[in-house]
């Protein structure tokens, strides 16, 4: 009798140390939610007004608001190391999206950015787009 006694008492034990899960004070890291990186490379004619280009990517792109990060667009600050492998493209704009609806279906037909590039488009020499998950 004894030993049935003991033998439910250690599958009662065993039973609720398994549902309590780890120590607290183990610290449980959250899933970090993967982000879709956007970066586009571009290469200006010689006669494109940089600085208005720049003024103005800050003032439609960079106003529109479900970015999932900061809104970054600035000269190409390549290394002198560097300047062998990089191309023409004399700036880049990065953008991170939560997912490829939110670059899609939101982002590239907005108004934003619509306005944008019928604007700078005929300054454009050559563009590259660049996307990625992390």
């Amino acid at each position: 009798m004894k030993f049935i006694r003991f033998f439910f008492f250690s599958i009662l034990i065993l039973n609720i140390s398994c549902q309590q899960g780890p120590p607290k004070n183990t610290k449980e890291e959250s899933p970090r939610e993967k982000v879709l990186h956007h970066m586009v490379a571009f290469e200006w004619k010689k006669d494109a007004p940089l600085d208005t280009i720049l003024e103005s990517a800050n003032n439609t792109l960079g106003k529109i608001d479900f970015y999932a990060g900061a809104f970054s667009y600035g000269d190409n600050a390549v290394s002198q190391i560097d300047q062998e492998y990089s191309t023409e493209n004399t700036h880049v704009m990065h953008l991170k999206f939560r997912s490829a609806y939110d670059r899609d279906s939101v982002y590239m037909p907005s108004e934003l950015h619509m306005s944008f590039g019928k604007q700078w488009g005929p300054y454009m020499k050559s563009i590259k787009v660049y996307d990625w998950w992390e």
